[in-house]
């Protein structure tokens, strides 16, 4: 069961970095969508490195949440910024 939330992890992974990339090339109406996959790539990067790195679970709790905190108040200041 751990294999396949990492595979699918994985590939969110990756496919929101190549969306990403993609988004760049169209068109300036997706950068919302550009954004949204931009931040998805950060956050689940950060809990992959949280769930490597640590191991108490209270403690990576709170790591969490803070970081999902963190990409939501992110995202509204660059949407902000940017519209």
């Amino acid at each position: 069961m751990i294999n396949a939330k990492f595979n699918f992890y994985w590939f969110l992974f990756r496919m929101s970095a190549l969306l990403i990339l993609s988004g760049f090339i169209i068109e300036n109406e997706v950068i919302l969508l550009i954004f949204g996959f931009l931040f998805l790539h950060i956050r689940l990067g950060l809990n992959a490195i949280t769930s490597d790195y640590i191991h108490s679970k209270k403690l990576r709790l709170i790591v969490n949440s803070l970081i999902r905190i963190s990409i939501v108040e992110i995202l509204g200041y660059t949407l902000e910024l940017f519209f």
